[in-house]
């Protein structure tokens, strides 16, 4: 039986190989049998995807709305607070301050799982910004109607 390298070395090697491009996160993530570091690095790739894609949702958001200042600065203040809050909503299912100790060496890939579904939360909340509200929706507040964006759709085709 072959004698097994110890974690500092394959961590360190992983990530060698990851730096160098030889292996990505997807190509870790397809295997069948994941250790624990492959397990760690691909909740924590899926985390990074998630947010890449609200940060690109905000963006967009943003410059739809940007002649509303009062749309965007309760925007601006909204996100600020949904991001305290998603820190207290992570802290309160993993409120230890050893979270290794407490809650083994599968915490990193629970911590990410969680905080990825609490961001496609946000992202699924946001959406209807860039969507716009159905004809007939009375309480749609700051979100502009569909027509809108059905306009601007056309609007890109034609030019």
């Amino acid at each position: 039986m072959p004698q097994r390298l110890p974690l500092q070395i394959e961590i360190f090697a992983l990530l060698l190989l990851i730096i160098i491009g030889n292996v990505n996160a997807k190509d870790l993530c397809n295997g069948d049998e994941l250790d624990q570091t492959s397990m760690n690095q691909c909740t924590h790739s899926d985390y990074i995807k998630v947010e890449a894609d609200l940060n690109s949702l905000v963006a967009e958001i943003v410059n739809l709305y940007k002649e509303d200042e009062n749309f965007i600065a309760a925007f601006k203040e909204s996100q600020k607070n949904w991001q305290k809050q998603l820190e207290l909503d992570l802290r309160m299912r993993f409120p230890e301050e050893d979270s290794r100790f407490q809650y083994g060496s599968i915490f990193p890939v629970c911590y990410y799982i969680h905080r990825t579904a609490l961001t496609q939360n946000r992202i699924n909340y946001l959406q209807e910004w860039i969507t716009g509200h159905e004809a007939g929706e009375i309480c749609g507040g700051s979100v502009m109607h569909e027509f809108y964006f059905e306009d601007s759709n056309e609007t890109e085709v034609s030019e």
